[in-house]
């Protein structure tokens, strides 16, 4: 390959970087100033798998899965609320339940499978759908995980959907283009909507 190929490829890389650059995206003012999402002590959700175990009980340790009405059923303990707990605290409503059957009871509670925290992808992107968040993503890792955007994506106008405290929602605008260069520092919390127009 000649001089001249090279001096053809390093133009047109130059001029496929200026056009990026130049296009004013769209991501909102909320995005720009996003801070990192910070991973708290897991909460239980709806789908998980829970092996609760109580030492030297055999017959009172199970493995269950969490109930779409939030509950997971316990030998002898019955059924109790799981979703929005942490394992800590199911440790201490089950050893709470079994005292007055078992002397100083000590249960373990450990989620063997995390189903609930996931992320969705929508839109312009090769395989749209629901995605497995097993630790901090990106919005740019959400879609390669989609495939990626198809070429009728508007990839300047890209909306995250976010549950809001108060039970309503949040709407976020991103630029591909920004959150490749890093300007878009958002991260996705479980449960977050990606819409690719």
């Amino acid at each position: 390959m000649g001089t001249g190929y090279r001096a053809a490829r390093v133009v047109g890389a130059a001029l496929l970087f200026g056009a990026l650059a130049a296009c004013g995206g769209s991501t909102s003012a909320e995005v720009r100033q996003a801070k990192a999402f910070t991973p708290q002590e897991y909460r239980v959700g709806v789908e998980d798998v829970l092996e609760i175990a109580v030492w030297r009980e055999p017959e009172l340790s199970t493995t269950a899965p969490v109930r779409p009405d939030g509950k997971v059923s316990v030998p002898v303990v019955g059924e109790i609320q799981a979703v929005g707990r942490t394992a800590h605290e199911l440790e201490d409503e089950v050893a709470k339940k079994l005292a007055n059957r078992i002397a100083n009871p000590t249960v373990v509670v450990v989620v063997k499978e995390v189903n609930a925290s996931r992320v969705f992808v929508l839109g312009e992107v090769a395989k749209p759908g629901a995605y497995p968040m097993r630790g901090a993503m990106t919005v740019v890792q959400a879609l390669a995980l989609a495939g990626g955007m198809t070429e009728f994506a508007s990839k300047g106008d890209i909306t995250i959907l976010r549950r809001a405290d108060g039970g309503g929602q949040h709407s976020y605008h991103l630029d591909f283009n920004d959150a490749v260069k890093g300007d878009a520092p958002i991260e996705l919390v479980p449960g977050d909507t990606v819409v690719v127009p």
